[in-house]
């Protein structure tokens, strides 16, 4: 891999600050979501820690495959834009 490439990778990187505030947007009403239809179901038939667990990998599924798709691809003009000098 030649020096030209990875640079124009990097380039076309979103910040991070800009990664953090999308995952956040994603992640607060996905939680919320998820609790409130998984949670009273799980509360009667599984330990916490595993109802927490089952949570959390609800969390990741719609992040992973719905949300954070749907976020970057809605924010892609403002997620790559370039800093102005």
């Amino acid at each position: 891999m030649n020096s030209a490439s990875v640079s124009s990778k990097k380039e076309s990187v979103p910040h991070r600050w800009k990664m953090a505030l999308l995952t956040w947007i994603a992640v607060w009403p996905t939680s919320m979501f998820i609790s409130l239809i998984l949670k009273p179901t799980l509360a009667r038939n599984f330990p916490h820690v595993l109802a927490a667990g089952v949570v959390a990998g609800g969390i990741v599924v719609i992040l992973y495959w719905i949300a954070m798709p749907l976020l970057v691809r809605v924010t892609r003009r403002w997620l790559y834009s370039e800093k102005k000098a």
